[in-house]
């Protein structure tokens, strides 16, 4: 009775953390097995967790009787790591690639618990939703036209500009710019310092962010014939820089 107490227990406050974070409401979608819910994603209704009372010998446990398990969705980098603490088990009736299940037992405290289902809700994001809430910085690549705006002449009287926002940046993030024919080469490295400003510089731009000038490099140095050696064949728009093209301008340049 005390461990049927603890379960229910720890199930209530898997719902709760649930509804609290995400609003999200379980649903009950099997009449065969009542005691199963499903957690979705409420940004595009995709499952990402399950709730359900197995049987132990379904499980490999020893012991008879059920066990209620929690379902969460994983890197699958991560799965076999995550198996190794006690508690996680490879998943039942999921994909057991990208899914573990985790005994609600008391075996895995339930502060681990909820941020398993953090990483879980994170994981089953579209990728637009996970670059909005990205916390990790980036590298881009941003393109400048001569012919339409003096970027030397800007840059050479003030370290700090804006720029119209045309990619999901966040402070932290650095911006190569690089500077169009007849240049054809990157020329400053910026540091983003804020992001979604109201225009006041570029027309027609619907956000700006603020760029700081950290690094002002010579045009032989990392010019387009060097880009396209790292498969970058040309840089029309905002675009991501490839790991090793990063890792050749943090060896020359910064």
């Amino acid at each position: 009775m005390q461990k049927k107490q603890q379960q229910d227990s720890l199930r209530h406050a898997v719902l709760a953390f649930a509804a609290e974070t995400w609003g999200t409401a379980p649903e009950y979608l099997w009449a065969s097995t009542p005691d199963a819910a499903v957690l979705r994603h409420r940004e595009n209704r995709k499952w990402y967790a399950i709730l359900m009372r197995v049987g132990r010998e379904r499980l490999g446990l020893s012991g008879s009787g059920q066990t209620d398990v929690l379902n969460v969705k994983c890197d699958p980098l991560m799965t076999g790591s995550l198996q190794l603490r006690p508690g996680i088990l490879p998943a039942y009736h999921m994909n057991k690639q990208s899914w573990i299940s985790i005994l609600l037992d008391g075996t895995v405290p339930l502060t681990e618990i909820d941020g398993l289902l953090r990483m879980s809700y994170a994981v089953t994001m579209s990728a637009a939703a996970k670059a909005a809430v990205r916390i990790e910085p980036k590298a881009w690549l941003i393109p400048a036209n001569p012919a339409l705006y003096d970027i030397d002449g800007e840059l050479a009287s003030a370290d700090v500009i804006r720029w119209h926002q045309s990619a999901r940046m966040i402070v932290g993030d650095t911006v190569f710019i690089y500077v169009t024919a007849p240049v054809s080469a990157v020329r400053y490295a910026c540091e983003v310092t804020a992001v979604n400003l109201e225009p006041t510089v570029i027309p027609g731009a619907k956000k700006e962010i603020e760029l700081h000038c950290i690094r002002r490099f010579p045009p032989d140095l990392l010019p387009l014939e060097t880009l396209r050696d790292y498969g970058v064949c040309g840089v029309r728009c905002a675009r991501g820089v490839p790991d090793e093209l990063l890792a050749l301008i943090r060896s020359i340049a910064l």
